[in-house]
């Protein structure tokens, strides 16, 4: 199964347009989508021919019948997919002022706290956690459970460059994730040091 992920689709539906027929082989060799929240209304009518899933972020408030989190099994591997906003969204709102402080004074802004409270609450849980909302690729295996965002697919991403990801599992249950920066005429990798994975199944029923 491969999977074209993506999240945060924050800019014009013509611009989306051009980077998607950039990437056009990856999307049209995949077996479906994963939209992980945000800028949904700007893509949705571009992937109406596509097998989407999509998850609700926070500023998708104009779609009234989409989940906010969702659990998928495929190829025997348990998913986790939700936009990625805290569910303490007082603490959340507390981080990101602090690191707007911080960056007012010249310090570097730091989102670790964000990152160690995603890993406490879902890891061992799941076999995979996809989420969006920190408009920056990522890729982590924390006690079995891979973390993946495929970062933005707009210029709101940390890279300065739209991005996303390819998730591959096969019937082994073995999983691969790529991303990818969309450039001018064509995409290139973002480099992580270790993208493939074989996985001990979490048995959640």
């Amino acid at each position: 199964m491969k999977i074209f992920c993506i999240s945060d689709t924050e800019a014009n539906p013509e611009q989306l347009e051009e980077w998607l027929k950039i990437c056009k082989k990856d999307l049209n060799s995949s077996d479906r989508v994963f939209h992980l929240g945000d800028g949904i209304i700007n893509i949705k009518k571009l992937l109406s021919k596509y097998k989407v899933t999509y998850i609700k972020g926070n500023h998708d408030s104009i779609e009234k019948n989409l989940l906010q989190e969702r659990n998928m099994n495929i190829n025997k591997v348990n998913l986790y997919l939700f936009h990625g906003r805290r569910k303490n969204i007082i603490a959340e709102k507390i981080n990101i002022y602090t690191n707007y402080v911080k960056k007012n004074l010249g310090i570097r802004p730091s989102l670790e706290n964000y990152y160690n409270q995603l890993f406490r609450q879902y890891k061992g849980k799941y076999d995979i956690v996809l989420y969006g909302h920190m408009h920056s690729p990522r890729i982590d295996k924390k006690q079995n459970t891979i973390f993946f965002c495929p970062g933005s697919f707009s210029p709101k991403s940390s890279i300065k460059k739209p991005t996303y990801g390819i998730l591959e599992i096969s019937k082994n249950q073995e999983v691969k994730i790529n991303i990818f920066t969309v450039q001018k005429n064509n995409v290139t990798p973002v480099q992580f040091y270790n993208t493939s994975f074989k996985l001990k199944v979490c048995k959640l029923f």
